[in-house]
């Protein structure tokens, strides 16, 4: 099966804010989220504005790098830094489209794009930054590295190049669970490479939250351990 990730976020906003009334506010900041007086508050930075929202249960779902809030109960989070090359298009000699992804480290992987590139990534080292110059910085070692994985080798060249950062977690397990200072505040942070598997798992967990019922099952996954 073949997906655009960017297309199938977008359908799945535009699904959400014309079926069940989602609203999408861009340019939103968030800043904490406190109690006063026993009510939860967010303050948030819109437009410049500081603006404060009271809420009854909210969920931070930000990916591998939620907000300083929330990052003391996270300790096992490392952040990583990826480099990604798209080549020139290739011929297509006919072999099942898979992604092939080489066990040993630095590794390299690639796929087929929808036409005909190899879109090749790897060579991931231990930062929480990026840099100008490492765009492209790996773009031969990624080129070699595909080709050697390949019996018939490709005449390739990197026509695009990416640098990127991702988060994983030292036992590889993500952190979803309730806010262990607020139980009205639920955290998703699915690192790792198993993005879209976790995400299905916190969604499952968030809705059981929201609904009041139990996540003892998914404890294995709890912030703060």
């Amino acid at each position: 099966m073949k997906l655009n990730p960017y297309a199938f976020v977008l359908r799945l906003l535009k699904t959400a804010v014309d079926n069940y009334n989602l609203e999408i506010v861009e340019g939103v900041k968030f800043i904490k989220c406190e109690k006063i007086n026993d009510e939860n508050i967010v303050s948030l930075e819109i437009g410049g504005q500081n603006i404060n929202k009271s809420y009854k249960k909210i969920v931070i779902a930000t990916g591998y790098n939620p907000p300083d809030q929330f990052k003391k109960n996270l300790k096992n989070v490392e952040i990583y830094k990826t480099y990604v090359s798209v080549t020139n298009k290739v011929e297509d000699k006919g072999y099942e489209d898979l992604l092939v992804w080489e066990v040993k480290d630095a590794y390299t992987y690639f796929k087929k794009t929808f036409d005909n590139r190899l879109m090749i990534g790897g060579f991931d080292e231990k930062a929480d930054t990026i840099k100008d110059k490492d765009v492209g910085k790996r773009d031969k070692d990624l080129e070699k590295g595909a080709n050697s994985m390949l019996v018939e080798k490709y005449n390739i060249e990197t026509n695009y190049s990416y640098t990127a950062l991702f988060g994983i977690s030292k036992d590889n397990l993500p952190y979803m669970g309730i806010d262990p200072e607020n139980e009205d505040i639920f955290v998703i942070c699915g690192v790792g490479g198993n993005g879209t598997v976790y995400s299905k798992i916190g969604a499952t967990m968030a809705t059981k939250w929201i609904k009041g019922e139990s996540l003892d099952e998914y404890e294995t996954y709890r912030l703060g351990r």
